[in-house]
């Protein structure tokens, strides 16, 4: 019996071929969509699952709670909490603290940076990295071992055995020769930990190792623990509630904030979905929901085309289902086979979907930067069944259970009419469009901003200044700066060279203190040389800029923004001195505000210095931190003649002036660029959902067209017999799509501007949502319907009459 129905089933399908195609294609352009969005939503929802203790892991942060304010967290701690809390808290197997960061390492001659991550030797216990070669136990037990990575290892070693060679990593201004005693396999791109060495926590800077031996206040890296079996975390946090302040001097805490440590699961890290983000989050859930909206719109826009093309096709078969019934078909065999049909096209488009995906997928990976695979397992097989079971349900359920119901004589004079009038293939079509027209609108509004983020003048030009690290907390980059001036003095292509401690493109330093009771937080600041400003072209607008002449400036002056001027108040700043209790200091000019931050924020205040030591208050108890606020960066600002020939002559000054150190510089601008990568990844996703989306309307539009036509034959030839002319009739066969489609921009327009306006909170700089943007996408869809189905219509209106009148 089964037999029977799927060689009626595919004999009809043949038969009407090409709108089986159309079905087809259509419903797997959605498929593959919403697969790879899938593939993409999963990945970021797996974060660390190659960790086999993810259960009992746990990032320790501060919360400070205060009344009518948003908790604040704190995911760097102090690393005292590790050294007091091992044997006096019950339940936590072992404590692992972990910082990481670009620094370098020198294997023979040669220099690299590589993202080197400080760990306790009991992360191997804590979190999975399995053991390629090398030691398997413990193998960062040896403060001179040091753990790679086997892409590391393939990169560096090429093939040959990198046990017991030495990698030198440079700690401070010094060099440490560390001996490979394990290969590791390489963690997920997403995972927590993922550095490309791993050397002993105890070759952290050694500054910040005698700052916080005895600082509660100062932070510098995260802290992971991995509780016992069968231990929750709400036993171990009231424990720390009830043991940190036995331990915590009170007056140093309240310095800072109240130290108030909690348990975050390491599931939670990247990605929260709890209410209201109970955790401090690297992934933000608004994109996975957007990117989840995204693939559900358009496979309810295939999903939506399929259906009105399948229930559109069986009323055109009305003479074939009165002689099946006239012939003993019985209804429930209609029924049946009805859904049969949908259900083979399902299952088509279905494998259609999944051989576009895989195709896509290496795109999709290259637009995200990741390493997604689609796969095959119990949850995306049962996902996919219930798709094709919901499509062939909704697709088939209304010609099968309603179409078959109709009287043969009904059948044959044609007078199936579904919905009454064809209203539901009309809202079915009314809200295909108004999906499509609202992704066109979320494209230009998006593609807008962005545009207005990468044209905005930002009060400094960075064109063509390039920026080079100097991996050190010393005053590696001042004595690089000096040397390449000497060594490159002369070189037409150099117009500038400075320093500076923050890059733009990256998180600057910001500070906080108290005066007379009052507190002043989120206060900038950045240490430069004299010609820092003349090199970014930052004006000076009151006052004056840094002169090496004057003594003084390096010791004892700022330069501030206006916004700083803002915060406390005042109405002129040159001549003044820090609130509070500061070293001798004086404001000696004033910049106009210029967005050391992203646009994502307001410019926020900053002070300017020469001397890292001004920006700290005398009772500051990390005053010996200076060191981290020297200059880190060097900054040369080169001529737009022959770039790639300067480029080269500084490659050759810095090896000579520094050959210890990388040659690692970027553009400046491309720093500030890269801010809004994943914006722009974006936009451009949305632009090519909407496509595909106005693609599946159009060919919705397009198999709906041919129906009409072919339904409306007689009537198109007896109006030409009556004297309709060609231009009147297109226009009849295309008000009735031209008036849904004016009527989808009442749906879609109303949901862009919400979407885009919660989208755009994120930006403090935004250029607005332009009604030009939906009057546009409005038209887009308008005239994409037009092109689509004017052909036909056109065909049509140009046909003999005679024989429209014969077939009938």
């Amino acid at each position: 019996m089964i037999r029977n129905y799927l060689v009626v089933a595919l004999r009809t399908l043949w038969r009407g071929k090409v709108h089986s195609l159309i079905n087809v294609f259509g419903l797997a352009l959605g498929i593959a969509t919403c697969l790879l969005i899938y593939v993409y939503v999963r990945y970021d929802l797996s974060w660390d699952h190659h960790n086999e203790n993810l259960g009992r892991l746990y990032r320790v942060i501060n919360r400070t709670d205060e009344p009518g304010k948003d908790p604040r967290y704190a995911r760097n701690i102090t690393a005292l909490f590790a050294e007091t809390c091992k044997g006096n808290i019950p339940g936590i197997e072992e404590y692992v603290r972990y910082t990481n960061s670009e620094d370098v390492i020198r294997i023979g001659a040669h220099v690299y940076e590589e993202e080197i991550g400080y760990a306790e030797p009991g992360i191997f216990n804590s979190f999975t990295f399995p053991v390629i070669r090398g030691q398997q136990e413990s193998p960062l037990e040896d403060l001179s071992s040091v753990v790679i990575t086997e892409e590391l290892a393939k990169k560096y070693f090429k093939g040959s055995n990198p046990i017991g060679q030495t990698i030198e990593v440079k700690v401070d201004t010094a060099f440490i020769p560390l001996v490979v005693t394990a290969v590791v396999q390489n963690a997920p791109p997403t995972a927590t930990i993922n550095p490309k060495l791993f050397v002993q926590y105890e070759h952290t800077y050694e500054v910040m190792r005698r700052m916080i031996s005895s600082n509660w206040t100062t932070v510098f890296s995260e802290t992971y623990v991995m509780l016992e079996e069968g231990v929750s975390r709400e036993a171990v946090e009231q424990s720390l509630a009830t043991y940190i302040p036995s331990v915590v001097d009170r007056e140093e805490e309240e310095d800072v904030w109240k130290l108030n440590f909690v348990l975050q699961p390491l599931a939670e890290r990247h990605m929260s979905l709890s209410p209201g983000n109970v955790y401090p989050t690297e992934v933000k859930p608004t994109g996975l929901y957007v990117l989840s909206g995204i693939g559900i719109a358009i496979l309810l826009i295939a999903c939506i085309n399929f259906t009105t093309l399948a229930i559109g096709r069986s009323t055109s078969r009305s003479r074939e289902i009165g002689v099946r019934k006239v012939l003993g078909a019985m209804r429930i065999q209609l029924v049946r086979q009805f859904f049969v049909e949908i259900f083979l096209l399902t299952i088509i488009a279905m494998s259609l979907g999944i051989v576009l995906a895989e195709l896509l997928l290496p795109l999709f990976n290259t637009m995200f930067e990741r390493v997604m695979t689609i796969q095959y397992d119990v949850i995306t097989i049962s996902l996919f069944l219930l798709l094709a079971a919901a499509i062939t349900l909704v697709a088939g359920g209304y010609p099968a259970l309603v179409i078959s119901g109709f009287p043969p004589v009904a059948a044959f004079r044609g007078a199936i009419r579904v919905g009454g009038k064809r209203r539901l293939r009309q809202s079915l079509v009314f809200l295909q469009f108004g999906l499509s027209i609202m992704l066109i609108t979320i494209t230009l509004v998006m593609s807008r901003q962005l545009a207005y983020v990468q044209n905005k003048q930002l009060g400094f030009h960075g064109e063509q200044v390039v920026e080079i690290a100097a991996h050190s907390t010393s005053d590696d980059a001042l004595v690089a700066m000096e040397r390449l001036r000497q060594e490159l003095r002369g070189d037409p292509g150099i117009l500038s060279i400075s320093g500076t401690q923050n890059g733009f493109g990256h998180r600057w330093t910001s500070h906080g203190w108290t005066n007379n009771g009052e507190e002043f937080s989120g206060i900038y600041s950045n240490t430069v040389d004299h010609v820092y400003l003349q090199t970014m072209q930052i004006p000076v607008v009151e006052g004056r800029d840094f002169d090496p002449e004057i003594a003084s400036d390096e010791q004892r002056s700022f330069i501030v923004n206006k916004a700083f001027l803002d915060y406390f108040g005042w109405d002129y700043a040159v001549g003044r001195s820090l609130p509070g209790n500061f070293k001798d200091n004086e404001i000696i000019g004033v910049v106009d505000n210029f967005h050391f931050s992203s646009l994502y924020d307001e410019v926020q205040p900053l002070m300017i210095g020469i001397n890292p030591w001004l920006f700290f208050s005398q009772n500051d108890n990390s005053v010996s931190s200076s060191v981290w606020f020297t200059m880190q960066n060097v900054l040369i600002r080169v001529d737009d003649q022959d770039i790639a020939g300067t480029m080269k002559r500084v490659e050759k000054a810095w090896q000579e002036v520094v050959p210890d150190m990388p040659f690692d510089y970027r553009f400046i601008d491309e720093n500030v660029d890269r801010q809004y990568r994943e914006d722009q990844r974006w936009s451009q996703l949305i632009s090519y959902a909407s496509i595909l989306a106005v693609l599946i309307g159009a060919l919705g539009v397009f198999g709906l067209a041919m129906l009409e036509v072919s339904q409306r034959t007689r009537e198109i030839g007896i109006r030409k017999v009556l004297g309709a002319s060609v231009p009147r009739v297109v226009l009849l066969l295309s008000k009735e799509i031209t008036f849904l489609v004016l009527l989808a921009n009442a749906l879609a327009w109303p949901v862009a501007w919400l979407l885009m306006n919660r989208w755009m909170d994120q930006f403090a700089y935004k250029a607005g949502i332009s009604p030009l943007s939906m009057v546009l996408a409005g038209m887009v869809a308008l005239l994409i319907a037009w092109m689509t189905i004017g052909g036909l219509a056109w065909n049509a209106a140009n046909s003999n009459p005679v024989d429209a009148l014969r077939a009938e």
